[in-house]
């Protein structure tokens, strides 16, 4: 099942997951002292994503002995440990395909202008998606706040996804292989919003009563 959280326009750093938690992926091709200036960065964007005592995991030949030292030091700032993957678990990765989209992540803030959420099931936020943030989900995508970022949800070709927002001002949704821009002018309406795929292409609806998209 992958996750990643991050800053966009920094793809050298990437958190993904794997049955074992989450696993750190690294640019080979980078130098070690840009690494963990990136990391740092990702780290800083992303307070409040990774609750204190995450274990991150790493393959055992990404660092050497200084190199993990250092990467030890900085993930026990914000309250993490890293732990080596010995090689019978390292390839252990679950593909996209073999995902499961009634998983949920669940977002508890705002995802703010910069921040990039993929995961491969569905996604909660329980707040905005702010202006220049991107939500991708493999499944649905629900926000309790107001979407003004770029949402899509069915990401691997879930034509039944949803996308549901207590205001939705996103630019562009996107539903599987669907996009769609939001009108110009935005009518206030009273109750959640919902997009889905209708006849071939993306509608958004008001729900009177809004249903859990994860039942």
């Amino acid at each position: 099942m992958q996750v990643k959280i991050g800053v966009m326009m920094n793809k050298d750093v990437v958190f993904k997951g794997s049955r074992t938690g989450l696993q750190l992926v690294l640019n080979e091709n980078v130098d070690f002292s840009d690494i963990l200036i990136q990391l740092r960065n990702k780290l800083e964007s992303a307070i409040g994503f990774f609750g204190k005592g995450t274990i991150i995991h790493v393959n055992s030949d990404v660092f050497n002995e200084q190199e993990q030292i250092e990467v030890e030091n900085l993930l026990s700032q914000y309250g993490m440990t890293l732990e080596i993957l010995s090689p019978q678990i390292e390839n252990y990765i679950i593909e996209p395909e073999q995902s499961m989209a009634d998983h949920v992540m669940v977002i508890e803030q705002t995802v703010r202008g910069g921040q990039e959420i993929i995961y491969d099931g569905s996604i909660l936020v329980k707040g905005n998606v702010n202006p220049g943030a991107q939500v991708i989900a493999g499944g649905n995508i629900e926000i309790e706040g107001t979407c003004r970022g770029l949402v899509h949800a069915g990401a691997y070709g879930d034509m039944n996804a949803m996308i549901t927002a207590r205001r939705m001002r996103a630019l562009q949704i996107r539903i599987a292989s669907l996009a769609a821009r939001a009108p110009d002018n935005f009518e206030e309406v009273d109750h959640p919003e919902c997009a889905r795929i209708k006849n071939g292409e993306i509608v958004i609806e008001s729900v009177k009563e809004q249903e859990d998209i994860y039942e």
